[in-house]
C-alpha cells in the first residue's frame, strides 16, 4: 500500500484517529491495518446528455465512523464547562427532556467478517532446500529479515467458514450508529452497531443510557463501558466490505463524525460510504502493507 501519495487531509486523518491505538500499548513496534473509504454520488437512473463521470472520494482512516442523539450529546457537552463534572449528565437531561430521539434510517449491504478460512487466505507456500549447496548457502549467506516483510501466522488450510464472503442487505434505523475499526492478527474488520429503536425507547430510556454510559472521577466526567450495550445496540455486525447510505435523518442531528471530522449531513446526502479493510498477505499480492507505529508504554489512570 503506497500512502506517499495521499493528501494532507487523509495525513491528518491517519494522526488523528491512530491515536486510540496508543492507549492500547505495550508493544513497541504495532502494525496497523487501514481502512480504505470511498464515498461516492448516487447518479440518476435516467440518462443525461450532460452527465459527468462520478469520481469517488477516496481516503484512508483508522477509527470510527459514528452518528445520531448520544453523538450530538457528546459533541456539546464540552461547551457547558460551567457545569464542570456534571456537564455529560446535564447535556442528556436536557437534551432529551425537550425532544424525543427520533431515530436515523439507513440502508446497508456487507460482507460478513471472516478471520480467516481457506478461502481468504492462500496455503503458505514452504521452501524446500532441495540440494545440500542450497541447504549450506541458506545457512553461510542468509539474507537479513526483512522487517516490511508480514508473515501469516497461521495456515487456513484446514479452516472452513460457510459464510466467507457472504454479502447481506438490510435497512436498519436507531438513535444512534456507530462503525468502529478493530485490529485483528493479520488484519482489520468493521464492527457497526445500531441501536435505541422502537416506540419503548423514549425520552426516559435515552437518558437513563446515557447517565450510565458516564461516570465522574476525579472531578472530571469520562466514559465508560455501558453494561446495557448489548440491550442498546440491536444491530451488532462484524463486516469486511459495508456500504451504507442515510435515507431518512432527524433534522435536529445533522452532524457526522468520520475519522474524527465533524461534518454537516449535507455533505454525504443522496451519497454512499462504502469501506473495505485490509489484510495482510504472505507475497503482499492481495494483500496490504501495515501502518508501523512505535507505541510507549504509558502507565494506566
Amino acid at each position: 500500500m503506497d500512502l506517499n501519495d495521499q493528501d494532507s487531509k487523509s495525513v491528518r486523518m491517519f494522526c488523528e484517529s491512530a491515536m486510540d491505538t496508543f492507549f492500547e500499548g505495550g508493544h513497541e513496534n504495532r502494525l496497523v491495518y487501514p481502512v480504505k473509504c470511498s464515498i461516492t454520488e448516487e447518479m440518476n437512473d435516467s440518462p443525461s446528455d450532460h452527465q459527468t463521470v462520478n469520481t469517488p472520494n477516496t481516503f484512508w482512516l483508522l477509527s470510527d465512523l459514528c452518528a445520531g442523539w448520544f453523538e450530538h450529546c457528546e459533541q456539546k457537552a464540552p461547551k457547558l464547562w460551567w457545569w464542570g463534572p456534571l456537564r455529560y449528565k446535564f447535556v442528556y437531561f436536557w437534551e432529551f427532556l425537550k425532544r424525543k430521539p427520533i431515530p436515523l434510517d439507513l440502508r446497508i449491504s456487507y460482507e460478513e467478517f471472516c478471520p480467516g478460512c481457506n478461502r481468504c487466505v492462500p496455503p503458505v507456500k514452504q521452501k524446500n532446500l532441495t540440494t545440500l549447496w542450497s541447504f549450506f548457502s541458506h545457512l553461510l549467506w542468509s539474507s537479513p529479515p526483512d522487517s516490511t516483510k508480514i508473515k501469516v501466522n497461521s495456515d487456513f488450510a484446514l479452516v472452513e467458514n460457510p459464510n466467507c464472503g457472504q454479502r447481506r442487505e438490510a435497512n436498519v434505523s436507531g438513535a444512534n450508529v456507530r462503525l468502529n475499526v478493530e485490529q485483528t492478527e493479520n488484519g482489520s474488520k468493521l464492527k457497526l452497531r445500531v441501536g435505541g429503536a422502537g416506540d419503548a425507547f423514549g425520552r426516559w430510556a435515552a437518558m437513563r443510557f446515557g447517565w450510565n454510559s458516564v461516570g465522574v472521577a476525579n472531578g472530571e466526567s469520562k466514559r465508560r463501558g455501558n453494561e446495557r450495550d448489548a440491550q442498546f445496540y440491536a444491530l451488532d455486525i462484524e463486516a469486511s466490505r459495508l456500504e451504507l447510505q442515510f435515507t431518512s435523518i432527524p433534522d435536529f442531528v445533522q452532524k457526522l463524525s468520520l475519522a474524527g471530522e465533524w461534518g454537516d449531513f449535507e455533505q454525504y446526502e443522496n451519497k454512499k460510504i462504502a469501506l473495505e479493510t485490509t489484510k495482510a498477505m504472505g507475497d503482499h499480492q492481495n494483500g496490504a502493507f501495515p501502518l508501523h507505529f512505535y507505541v510507549p508504554k504509558l502507565p494506566l489512570s
